[in-house]
């Protein structure tokens, strides 16, 4: 996989008069360390026999010199605001090969390469850019296989995903006017409360003194959540499988659904 794609969106956002730009980085299949995008969008990447380098992230260990003075000079006027909560920087054990690789079906071997490939990238970009060393150590550079890398060389500052869409939308004022605010995700664990929009929701929930549902698929650890949400409710239940509640998931969520909504009703006239 390749982030060429998002390369040439932006392109043609570029050929649209479009200058501000908000990315939203996570979930990807990629590990390119965005030189797919920098390639769309004008970068020379070449290797030994200066011949330009593979969009894919086999090509970061073959990079021997990088100029990516063309993107800059495309890019001035733009500005980049990347939504995203990882925090991984690029390289080694928590880098985006090491700790993404995996869910995105690499084997051992490929982590090591792509790692070493990353790796490589840096070195000839630090080399040609000396303003760029130890970037690729800051928060958020490993989001999206090292896309996020790719943003930051740019001049593209991180914000937290779930507050910048939250701030656009206004979600503050529709929740102080909310009598309920419901929120959810697939799976509700100890990582929901590291920025994770189901937390975002909460905590604008309860600055305003709002009762806040948290409906999941499945819930791990309850009582490392629960003080944030007025009720909790999960999907799936102990006699069935994952893969029972997937099939079931329509009539799991209005049943839960319609039970939460009776709790709130009945909760608000036991107070009146």
């Amino acid at each position: 996989m390749t982030t060429y794609g998002i390369g040439e969106a932006i392109q043609i956002a570029l050929d649209s008069g479009i200058r501000k730009f908000i990315i939203a980085l996570g979930g990807s299949a990629t590990n390119d360390g965005g030189i797919g995008m920098l390639l769309a969008l004008g970068a020379d990447i070449r290797d030994k026999v200066k011949q330009m380098i593979s969009k894919y992230g086999k090509g970061l260990l073959t990079i021997k010199s990088v100029n990516i003075d063309p993107v800059m000079d495309r890019l001035g006027t733009c500005t980049f605001q990347i939504a995203t909560d990882v925090t991984n920087p690029l390289l080694g054990k928590q880098g985006a090969s090491e700790v993404y690789g995996p869910q995105k079906g690499a084997t051992a071997e490929q982590i090591k390469s792509l790692d070493e490939g990353l790796a490589n990238f840096c070195h000839v970009m630090e080399q040609s850019y000396p303003h760029f060393i130890n970037i690729h150590k800051q928060s958020g550079t490993g989001a999206a296989g090292g896309l996020g890398y790719a943003f930051r060389l740019l001049g593209g500052r991180q914000y937290s995903g779930a507050s910048l869409i939250g701030e656009m939308m206004g979600l503050g004022g529709e929740i102080q006017d909310a009598d309920l605010v419901i929120t959810g995700e697939g799976k509700s664990d100890a990582q929901t409360l590291l920025g994770k929009v189901p937390f975002y929701v909460a905590k604008l929930a309860n600055m305003h003194g709002k009762q806040v549902c948290l409906v999941s698929g499945t819930i791990e650890g309850r009582e490392n959540i629960q003080d944030y949400y007025t009720r909790l409710y999960e999907l799936k239940n102990e006699s069935m499988s994952v893969k029972q509640a997937m099939e079931q998931a329509e009539s799991l969520l209005y049943n839960q659904t319609r039970q939460m909504i009776v709790d709130f009703i009945e909760g608000r006239n036991e107070t009146c």
